[in-house]
């Protein structure tokens, strides 16, 4: 996605397009898909655009990014990370994510086909999420140099 189809998301649900708010959709277009934190998101607002942000301001717009879906939350090694959601893949999907740089990739199977068939009780599955966590290829690469 690009800057200015994410902008055009936040403007057709009628919320302001602000300076601020540009400049964290900016941050994770340049993450390559890696999944940022709240610190790293401070840290990168001071890096790249010289100003500083609170954390009740990072909080607040990665709760509104989250509930429009521009992105998606995830939990590594029980920290908070978000990343840009796979808005153009609408097809049921899930992800493998880094948990050294934050790196996520997709998987284009579902293990739900599969596991549906041993949920007893009598549930009705109406929702599921998997993620899977490991290092990725770069992330071995550069501990192998290390």
């Amino acid at each position: 996605m690009t800057l200015e189809e994410l902008l055009e998301m936040l403007t057709a649900k009628k919320f302001k397009h602000t300076k601020q708010r540009e400049r964290f959709l900016q941050l994770f277009i340049q993450s390559d898909h890696s999944s940022l934190s709240a610190r790293q998101i401070k840290e990168s607002f001071l890096a790249q655009f010289e100003t500083n942000v609170s954390y009740d301001t990072i909080y607040k717009n990665l709760t509104l990014f989250t509930e429009l879906g521009i992105l998606d939350e995830l939990m590594v090694d029980g920290e908070r990370r978000y990343h840009i959601a796979c808005l153009k893949n609408h097809d049921h999907h899930h992800h493998v994510i880094c948990t050294a740089c934050g790196k996520t990739d997709v998987i284009h199977f579902c293990p739900m086909d599969y596991m549906s068939t041993y949920i007893g009780n009598g549930y009705k599955v109406t929702n599921h999420k998997f993620e899977i966590y490991g290092i990725c290829p770069e992330c071995q690469g550069q501990k192998a140099t290390v």
